[in-house]
Formats: C-alpha cells, sequence, structure tokens
C-alpha cells in the first residue's frame, strides 16, 4: 500500500447528550480504496490514528462509513475546567510517548495512546489528575491492546 493524497473525511454522528447531530472532519491518507486517519478525533467515538475506514460520497463529502482495520491505537478526550493546566498536562503526556491536539475554544486535548505505550500507565496520570479536580476524561476508543491492560 502507498500512502498518497491527504483528504479530509467527515464523521457524521447523532449526539444524545446535546441532542444534535454532530459533523467533525478530520484530515486522511488515501490509502488504495480507503482512507487512514491522520489526526486524532476530537469527537467521533470508535476511531483513532492510523485506522483504516472506509468512506462513502455524501452531499460531497467523504463520509466515514465503517472501520476495516484497527489500528491498536486508542484516543482520549481531556476536558479541562482550567486551560492553565492543559499545556503542562499535554507536555507530561508528551513525554508520555502520546501525542495530543487542542482546542483552546472547547477547553479539550484530543490524546492519541499509540498501541505501544501502556494505557494502564497513562489511566493511572489520568485518574489522579481527575481526582485532584485538574481534568475530566471520556475513552473515546479504547483499542483490543490497550482493553487487555484495563
Amino acid at each position: 500500500m502507498t500512502e498518497t493524497n491527504h483528504e479530509k473525511i467527515v464523521f457524521k454522528f447523532y449526539d444524545e447528550d446535546i441532542n444534535e447531530q454532530i459533523t467533525e472532519s478530520i484530515w486522511a491518507l488515501k490509502i488504495g480504496e480507503y482512507y487512514k486517519i491522520d489526526n486524532i478525533p476530537f469527537y467521533a467515538y470508535h476511531y483513532a490514528v492510523d485506522d483504516i475506514v472506509e468512506t462513502i460520497t455524501e452531499d460531497g463529502d467523504l463520509k466515514v462509513n465503517k472501520l476495516i482495520t484497527a489500528s491498536g491505537n486508542s484516543t482520549i478526550r481531556i476536558l479541562f475546567d482550567d486551560t492553565r493546566e492543559l499545556d503542562r498536562i499535554k507536555e507530561e503526556l508528551d513525554q508520555m510517548d502520546c501525542d495530543s491536539e487542542i482546542s483552546r475554544n472547547n477547553k479539550l486535548l484530543a490524546l492519541n495512546i499509540p498501541k505501544n505505550v501502556s494505557y494502564k500507565k497513562i489511566r493511572e496520570y489520568l485518574d489522579f489528575m481527575e481526582n485532584n479536580g485538574d481534568l475530566q476524561y471520556e475513552e473515546a476508543c479504547i483499542s483490543e491492546y490497550h482493553q487487555g491492560e484495563i
């Protein structure tokens, strides 16, 4: 398989918490007839960086239709009440070999845990920080690799 074009792919889903249809577009690399997710989803559940997905064209967008191959990576969403802690915690997670992306407007950090990084260690850190009141986190996509550690 060869990686070629970077393109935006779209996740559309219904969020019951806010009673709204949500659309999130993320970058992906075209791999044959499929796409490999190339940045961390902020809102889509059950998907992670490097997952291979099938898309369909809907209203001119490449909409994610289904997962083809899971990467083994996991996605965590971290919500901050105080954005002053966001940069410090991002740096600490970076030092644990996890990539992340920040949405400062929403006080949100999307965290990618690579399959070769221990989720147990990351989860212990997040639990400690949550118990301290520094953040809240949600497991948006926990891979089979990481589920085995829980």
